[in-house]
């Protein structure tokens, strides 16, 4: 069994994504300082699935208004390589913001895709 983490501010999505990795064990996020603290607290990840855009979880109060999934993909940058989830998946529709994380994490030696979720039920997301 697979861990994943899936930061999206959209709970839609989140129902998506345990659809989709059904039988792994997912931790969902709202907002990036939760996204930081689970990858902080919990064992190596998997999977992580990034979404940059927050606004529904800023909107409603949950988080700081200026985070973003940028912060964490720096975040990852960051960690000890032996820490950094195995692979990561940029799924945000911010096609600008999308492709700087995924350019980034990949110059720092991560193993990233960008996938817009809108192809999210086409994602092979387990076995990459």
């Amino acid at each position: 069994m697979s861990r994943v983490l899936v930061l999206d501010d959209d709970y839609d999505r989140h129902v998506t994504f345990r659809a989709l990795l059904l039988g792994h064990d997912i931790i969902c996020c709202y907002t990036a300082e939760q996204a930081i603290d689970s990858l902080e607290k919990s064992p190596q990840f998997d999977l992580a699935c990034l979404d940059h855009d927050l606004n529904s979880a800023q909107a409603a109060g949950i988080g700081d208004h200026e985070s973003c999934g940028m912060d964490v993909a720096e975040h990852i940058i960051a960690m000890a390589p032996e820490r950094r989830p195995k692979r990561v998946i940029v799924h945000s529709w911010n096609v600008d913001r999308a492709m700087k994380m995924a350019y980034l994490l990949h110059k720092a030696g991560v193993q990233v895709s960008r996938i817009p979720f809108s192809s999210a039920s086409t994602m092979d997301l387990g076995r990459r």
